[in-house]
């Protein structure tokens, strides 16, 4: 999953897709900032990832099991040019 995710950041971040990871922590070792940090690093993970150590981001969003993709989409507005007005 994290190979899949890293290249669509890297392909598609200029075309507005974002990326943002979860971090749940299993066992209470997987919850200090600086060891998710390290992963991330670790991993060349460039997307922001965020730390869900009380698992209300896992709940919220009804996860079940990892890993889970999850999107969410914003609504896109088309945006129309004026057109020439007629002469005469």
């Amino acid at each position: 999953m994290i190979p899949r995710l890293r290249d669509w950041h890297t392909r598609y971040e200029n075309t507005g897709l974002t990326i943002v990871g979860v971090h749940t922590p299993e066992f209470f070792w997987e919850k200090p900032q600086d060891k998710v940090a390290a992963a991330t690093r670790e991993l060349g993970i460039r997307y922001p990832v965020v730390q869900d150590n009380d698992s209300m981001i896992w709940n919220r969003w009804g996860v079940r099991a990892w890993p889970t993709t999850a999107g969410r989409f914003a609504t896109v507005t088309s945006v129309r040019a004026p057109m020439p007005r007629p002469r005469g």
